[in-house]
């Protein structure tokens, strides 16, 4: 039910160390629904994103997370389908 009610989803790993270069199920939940991901996000995950085109990637910073947070709440909802 979560995920049918969410415009996007932040998906957040630590780069350091080996499961920083995984695919966290967050993000497979998050693409098997659909939904556009705010990524801080480094190996495999990442490169899933880019190829699909489906997130806004961000640095660690709170500033950075926040600006793509606002940048993704302005999109109209076609460009969030899309």
């Amino acid at each position: 039910n979560y995920y049918w009610n969410i415009d996007a989803c932040f998906v957040s790993l630590d780069s350091s160390g080996y499961v920083g270069k995984t695919i966290p199920s967050k993000l497979l939940s998050a693409m098997t629904f659909s939904k556009p991901v705010i990524a801080v996000i480094h190996g495999d995950g990442k490169k899933i994103l880019e190829e699909s085109k489906g997130a806004l990637f961000s640095s660690n910073s709170v500033k950075d997370i926040a600006y793509a947070i606002n940048k993704m709440s302005k999109m109209d909802k076609e460009k969030l389908e899309e």
